[in-house]
């Protein structure tokens, strides 16, 4: 494709944006003020200044986005961990999950990831969706940045997964010279590189495009492969006249992590305050009417007589002459202050009930107390309905961010961070080219270990707990035990230890689990034939004295 070609497909994707736009700055204005023009009426309120954003859905908001940084994605903590997915598990290959892991985790510490991470999760609770890319440092290790909403346009291939990226961002000519070089900028961007005055204020407008290519190839293993050769399009343009290329390379792996934080009928996400717009607006409109009644309250209006215009003083302890006439119409008076306060603020109590509900506090709260008032009993009960509830959208994030951890992953992997050799790596890990020389990564299975991942296994825990009671009582009941055929109990134990958080090295194997049961059998047969061959010796014996 040309540059021409390249810049229609990038302005589609990016413009498919505006939909939603007046949606988002609504729910910007609302929750989370953050554009300059209404930071600045917070700072110095006209006259006729209304209060526009709601408090409470504010705290709400960072209460859920900061329980997926502490309770999802913990910095400092393992929560999660890579593990053999294959058929055939090996605990051989176990210290190198580990290690990778480990690996993993510590180059994530040591980036800006958790800060990029915790602003990617605060577009995706109040937006919907939120945007984040992975790229990796000339010097080693990673880099991540976030993407905010409403810069960038996005599309999904036929599964529903986001492949293709349009992001718009400015650069200084300072910036854009650092970042691509002088020779390959448009006249209008070297012009203002070449004046001081404007090499470092002046800005201008680049877009950047990711996007599958058709031909490539195979293999995210080797950090040797062609960037236009790579499973992905990358394309820097200069928006503005022509639009020319500034750069055109490729990424072995999708680069972004766009995670919605629930699917709808488009390729955006749906957002938690999606449920609770009109208790949005309505609590607004109902502090609105309160602050003007407690600004009666302090400053009543007045009844005043045409006479006394001018004459009144309104200051403590001021001292007002007025006629025995006009004394007698008791006037001035105050007037239309007869509000009620209090039925206001019980009104806005359950509105705001209403929104937290809408970003799962409740829940949240639960598992904030854990260790500290309550059993674990006692937190399945209360759990047990937010988690049905918190699972969609835990669920659609562990999904998108699968695909950006094989990013991560496979980066590291590149970058000889793992340092494995062939006698400690899995035999599975490399999967060769046809042409023998190209080679792709298997990316491990991820398991996470976060609270609300514990939550939600604990709940399934508490219902197949009852599952099994229930038929323990059936068949106390009946004496019949075939209602425990169709409960694989070896399949059920290991997952109680799964969510049990016990450590993995007291957990047998398959091979080991096969040994044991093949120990067992073998105990069993000799048993059986010691019995058998005692019964023998005493039937032969009890004949010999029938003889005798």
């Amino acid at each position: 494709m040309n540059g021409l070609e390249y810049s229609r497909l990038a302005r589609a994707v990016i413009d498919q944006k505006e939909d939603l736009m007046n949606e988002w700055e609504w729910l910007s204005k609302r929750i989370l003020p953050r554009s300059r023009d209404v930071l600045r009426q917070l700072k110095t309120p006209a006259r006729d200044f209304k209060r526009e954003n709601c408090a409470k859905a504010c705290e709400a908001l960072h209460t859920l986005a900061g329980a997926f940084i502490t309770h999802v994605t913990p910095s400092g903590q393992k929560w999660f961990e890579f593990e053999d997915k294959s058929i055939k598990k090996s605990k051989t290959y176990e210290n190198w999950y580990r290690h990778a892991t480990d690996v993993t985790l510590d180059a994530l510490t040591s980036s800006n990831f958790y800060p990029s991470l915790q602003e990617t999760h605060v577009d995706r609770c109040l937006f919907g969706t939120g945007c984040m890319l992975c790229e990796s440092k000339k010097s080693g290790g990673l880099s991540f940045k976030h993407i905010p909403i409403g810069s960038y346009g996005i599309a999904e291939d036929k599964e529903g997964n986001v492949d293709t990226v349009c992001r718009s961002f400015k650069y200084t000519a300072h910036q854009a010279v650092q970042a691509w070089g002088i020779k390959r900028l448009p006249t209008e961007v070297r012009e203002a590189f070449n004046r001081p005055e404007r090499r470092f204020t002046e800005e201008f407008e680049f877009l950047h495009l990711v996007m599958p290519r058709k031909g490539y190839t195979l293999g995210n293993g080797r950090a040797d492969v062609p960037p236009r050769k790579m499973r992905f399009a990358s394309v820097y343009l200069y928006n503005g006249g022509s639009m020319p290329i500034v750069e055109e390379g490729g990424y072995p792996e999708f680069p972004y992590l766009v995670s919605r934080f629930l699917k709808w009928d488009n390729v955006w996400g749906y957002p938690a305050a999606r449920k609770c717009l009109d208790e949005l607006e309505a609590v607004v409109r109902m502090y609105r009417h309160l602050d003007k009644l407690a600004e009666l309250a302090v400053y009543p209006r007045f009844f005043v007589d045409a006479e006394q215009e001018g004459d009144i003083d309104y200051r403590a302890g001021g001292e007002t002459v007025i006629d025995r006439s006009i004394a007698g119409l008791n006037l001035p008076r105050e007037w239309g202050i007869n509000g009620r306060l209090d039925w206001g603020l019980e009104h806005i109590k359950e509105l705001e009930g209403k929104i937290e509900s809408a970003f799962f506090v409740p829940f949240l709260r639960v598992i904030s107390s854990v260790d500290r008032q309550m059993t674990a009993t006692e937190v399945v009960a209360r759990q047990k309905e937010q988690v049905i509830g918190i699972s969609a959208t835990f669920s659609q994030f562990v999904y998108d961010f699968n695909v950006f951890l094989e990013r991560i992953f496979a980066e590291l992997f590149r970058q000889g961070a793992f340092n494995s050799d062939a006698a400690t790596q899995p035999k599975d890990f490399i999967v060769e080219a046809p042409d023998g020389i190209d080679y792709s990564v298997t990316v491990p299975g991820v398991s996470y270990k976060g609270v609300i991942s514990q939550s939600i296994e604990m709940a399934q825990r508490q219902s197949m707990d009852y599952a099994m009671q229930t038929a323990a009582q059936y068949i106390q009941f009946t004496g019949d035990p075939s209602a425990m055929d169709c409960i694989d109990i070896s399949k059920a134990i290991k997952f109680l230890f799964k969510v049990s958080a016990a450590p993995s090295e007291v957990y047998r194997d398959k091979a080991e689990i096969e040994q044991v049961q093949t120990d067992r059998q073998k105990a069993q047969q000799q048993q059986l034939a010691l019995m058998a061959s005692q019964a023998a010796n005493q039937q032969s014996q009890a004949v010999r004295n029938v003889s005798e």
